[in-house]
């Protein structure tokens, strides 16, 4: 399932609900698309007393510093930010210098951080 424009705690919460109906039983995890989302998506989960994780996982793009300090952790995928923006800015000035040119398909680094929101185990 997928929800667009969360930036409350309350769209969150709606969210959570909605898919806690539709998927009653097994495995549930949220992936927020970035830190922002991340945030406001713990802090519904919070508020709605979820086990993370035993109730659900919970991961999402980041790496920001506060990723590690929360309890649980969360786990994170990092992206290189810097070369993110250097690879728009160059697309960008490839599209106004053609704006007749192929759409170009990017591929950049990412790196898996595994932390405590997604491990099935007892959290400490």
């Amino acid at each position: 399932m997928v929800w667009y424009g969360i930036k409350t705690e309350s769209a969150a919460i709606a969210a959570i609900r909605e898919y806690i109906e539709h998927c009653p039983d097994g495995a549930r995890a949220v992936f927020s698309v970035n830190s922002p989302t991340l945030g406001i998506t713990l802090q519904a989960m919070q508020t709605l007393g979820l086990d993370i994780p035993n109730v659900f996982g919970l991961g999402g793009y980041g790496g920001w510093d506060w990723t590690s300090y929360t309890r649980p952790t969360i786990t994170t995928l990092s992206q290189p930010l810097d070369k993110v923006g250097e690879m728009a800015a160059e697309l960008l000035l490839r599209r106004l210098e053609n704006p007749d040119a192929e759409p170009k398909l990017v591929f950049l680094d990412s790196k898996l951080i595994a932390r405590q929101s997604t491990d099935l185990q007892k959290v400490n």
